[in-house]
């Protein structure tokens, strides 16, 4: 038996529920013999949802109705996602039909035919919807971006991954990992460089191979939230997974001679509940992240960057400069001189420019798309 407020569970999605089924119960005479119950996906496989219910794990499957309501790929159940189950007539699968809406989660603008299925056929039936963004975790409260110390360290990638916890409506913590691998002046001046970009963001540094750091970690793994780590292929999640578990679930690879760096393990995503109260979610590490942000979450990340170009405005010769080519630019001479960082410049307008091509993509697709479905409680 799963005591649901143990996995996450409060009034929101209670009342969220409640709601669900009376709007069921008005649409059709049909739904109102039916018995309605609550469950969170744990893990999303190629056939199938695992799915957590009162009576303890189970697995579960979309139902046709929910697949014909489906109007783009963020209205399909992700992990971390509270579902909700319907009897099934003639059948002792577990059948989902429908999602209660999302406090927060983690995005991305990903390619590709997500898994979905049909009762009975393990057929994907909504192949359209094979663009657009892909819900990586839902209602979660905290993330962590996990990144290594060594030779795979990136800050331009950390940019991208701040911004994309921040649009979701998620706290960050940074977790810098493989401290094993680095001396004391080389950790120092990697802080020093993330001081620069994430302003405010706790940070700690591990070594999971060594159990350094690890302690300041507990109040977190203690705190009943639930929690997700996220980071490109290698920098140690799984490890960390493993630590944290005191045993060997995820399988881990030894770093590889070639850019020292580590090998890609964990492929699907999976939330777990720790013996100490909270609850994780790990993902598949990410050798590609592209944003479907707007573009107030890179306040977050270049708050920096942001009100210097706001002051150094103010003194372009033209009003509406665009800091490009135009003479008498105050942004371009800041540049030249080094008082504004070039780096972090060219990050901010990349983000940018890849921000709003995703809005102008999104805003065609809805044009052509209109009036041809509608969205599942998202």
């Amino acid at each position: 038996m799963i005591n649901l407020n143990d996995i996450g569970w409060n009034n929101h999605f209670n009342q969220e529920f409640e709601a669900y089924k009376e709007r069921r119960y008005r649409e059709k005479e049909y739904y109102r013999n039916k018995q309605f119950s609550a469950a969170r996906i744990s893990a999303q496989f190629k056939n199938h949802y695992t799915i957590l219910t009162e009576d303890g794990e189970r697995e579960g499957i979309l139902r046709k109705v929910y697949l014909h309501e489906v109007a783009e790929r963020a209205d399909l159940p992700s992990v971390g996602d509270w579902v909700v189950l319907i009897d099934a007539d003639h059948s002792d699968q577990l059948m989902i039909d429908g999602l209660l809406p999302r406090i927060s989660y983690l995005g991305r603008n990903s390619a590709g035919t997500p898994g979905a299925f049909v009762p009975g056929e393990a057929k994907n039936q909504y192949s359209k919807l094979d663009k657009g963004e892909q819900i990586l975790c839902a209602n979660v409260d905290l993330a962590f971006v996990v990144t290594s110390l060594n030779q795979d360290f990136n800050l331009r990638r950390l940019e991208r991954y701040l911004s994309m916890v921040w649009n979701g409506g998620v706290q960050p913590v940074i977790l810098l990992t493989k401290a094993d691998l680095c001396s004391e002046e080389e950790i120092a001046g990697k802080i020093e460089e993330i001081s620069t970009i994430a302003f405010g963001v706790p940070y700690h540094i591990i070594s999971s191979l060594e159990g350094t750091g690890l302690e300041a970690l507990e109040p977190y793994w203690c705190s009943n939230r639930t929690m997700v780590l996220t980071g490109s292929s290698g920098v140690g999640k799984s490890t960390l997974i493993n630590t944290i578990l005191g045993y060997d679930r995820m399988k881990v690879k030894t770093i590889t001679g070639y850019k020292d760096k580590g090998q890609h393990t964990t492929t699907h995503k999976e939330l777990m509940v720790l013996a100490q109260g909270g609850i994780i979610i790990d993902t598949p590490g990410m050798r590609e992240l592209r944003l479907t942000s707007d573009e107030a979450s890179l306040t977050h990340v270049f708050s920096d960057v942001i009100a210097e170009i706001e002051e150094l405005s103010k003194r372009c010769r033209f009003r509406n400069c665009q800091h490009e080519s135009e003479p008498g630019c105050a942004v371009k001479e800041a540049l030249e001189t080094g008082t504004l960082s070039q780096e972090r410049w060219k990050s901010y307008k990349n983000l940018l420019r890849e921000i709003r091509f995703y809005e102008k993509k999104q805003q065609n697709e809805e044009k052509k798309s209109k009036g041809k479905g509608k969205r599942v409680g998202y």
